[in-house]
């Protein structure tokens, strides 16, 4: 029987939770039974593979979903035009038989251009809820205060009203990673019928092999690199520096914490490549300066997380929005404590005092009292850290979401 052909369409494999499980599925996904492409947007691929090797085609049609005309803040006419003919020259050339679609912004272009070519199976995946996927958008950075409320309408109650609902009636099935995703796609006029939850799955073996590979000498010669010789706890944090990430919060709290825990730093390992990050960059910069935390807060551009875990003695996440974080998981698989904000899908993944501990978004006093004592109760410490590693093993590995992967491309 042949293969069935999978098209993955993705902005792109830049450094992220999304894009770390797509190349998952792509390299682990059974030969004889799928044939998986790759399709990104932009030329950026910082995953290491060499797709050719794995028999994985990576296809890179250089649209740029964001890129503006001169004399408008819009889209020119003729550049969505070229970005049409690249996307329909693709769809027409590889003809899949299931379209998975990752990448909003060209969602309802590609699922025409797919059900014009009669393509059997077409699903859309969310991974984050309308709220979240807006926060990160230009209109957060206006000053005018109208303006903002004006794009924050648009692109929060009119553009979904309409815009999803139309595409989840074209859709064969709309995949969620969690309650609170799902809940939002109802809401958008999603039928249940279609609505499939797959929980975001990691290869919780990486970090045993990585774990038991990093010898102690390495992990003292990058405290060293670091600063981090002398240092308890070393808080670690994990993502580009984007603004729903809300690392400032965890800044506000340093001068808190350093009060009982005189000589903790935090380190946060993402990037900050494009101009909208190097602001978000520039301002915690500032921020650091302002509060005198500019040497117990350390950004470390993006790093492989498996080299630096093992020498966190808490892991955090601040963030404002999440769908599930592929960071929080990796973090508790890792047998660490974990301290993260109550944000969408970390529920469902945390209970409180169990396997980790639930403070409240934008709040720096919590974080600052978390921290504390989690750091000083060992007993709890080591609780929910031996906690995290059996919920990881329980519900969000990669070989149970490629199980529901299979079923799904296969029903």
């Amino acid at each position: 029987m042949k293969p069935l052909k999978i098209l993955y369409y993705i902005d792109s494999l830049n450094f992220g939770g999304v894009e770390t499980l797509v190349t998952d599925w792509a390299l682990r996904l059974d030969k004889s039974q799928f044939e998986t492409i790759i399709c990104i947007n932009k030329d950026i691929d910082k995953s290491d593979v060499n797709w050719e090797e794995n028999g994985i085609k990576k296809i890179v049609l250089n649209v740029d979903s964001y890129k503006k005309s001169r004399k408008s803040k819009l889209p020119s006419i003729s550049r969505i035009y070229k970005n049409l003919k690249k996307i329909n020259r693709c769809f027409l050339e590889e003809r899949p038989d299931i379209l998975h679609l990752h990448d909003f912004w060209t969602a309802l272009f590609c699922i025409n251009l797919a059900k014009k070519i009669g393509t059997p199976k077409i699903i859309i995946h969310t991974h984050q809820t309308i709220e979240g996927s807006a926060f990160n958008n230009p209109q957060n950075y206006l000053e005018n205060k109208k303006a903002k409320k004006f794009f924050h309408n648009l692109q929060n109650i009119w553009i979904p009203k309409f815009f999803f609902r139309y595409i989840y009636k074209l859709v064969d099935k709309v995949v969620v990673i969690s309650q609170e995703t799902e809940n939002d796609v109802i809401k958008l006029g999603a039928p249940e019928s279609k609505i499939v939850k797959i929980f975001n799955g990691i290869d919780i073996s990486n970090f045993d092999k990585n774990a038991n590979s990093v010898t102690t000498k390495q992990t003292d010669t990058l405290k060293k690199k670091y600063g981090l010789t002398k240092t308890f706890p070393i808080i670690g944090l994990l993502g580009n520096i984007k603004a729903q990430k809300g690392y400032e919060y965890l800044i506000q709290a340093m001068p808190e914490i350093k009060k009982r825990l005189p000589h903790a730093k935090a380190i946060i390992l993402g990037g900050w490549g494009d101009n909208r990050l190097k602001e978000n960059k520039e301002k915690l910069d500032s921020l650091c300066c302002n509060l005198n935390v500019h040497n117990d807060v350390i950004f470390a551009g993006y790093q492989k997380p498996y080299f630096f875990i093992p020498m966190f003695d808490i892991c955090l996440m601040t963030s404002i929005h999440e769908g599930m974080s592929v960071a929080l998981l990796e973090f508790m698989a890792a047998r660490k404590p974990v301290i993260s904000t109550k944000v969408e899908g970390v529920s469902e993944v945390i209970n409180h005092g169990e396997n980790g501990i639930i403070v409240k978004p934008r709040d720096p006093k919590s974080i600052a009292d978390a921290i504390i004592k989690v750091a000083l109760d060992k007993t709890l410490s080591e609780k929910i850290s031996h906690n995290a590693r059996k919920s990881i093993e329980k519900e969000f590995t990669i070989n149970q979401m490629l199980n529901k992967l299979k079923k799904l491309y296969t029903s």
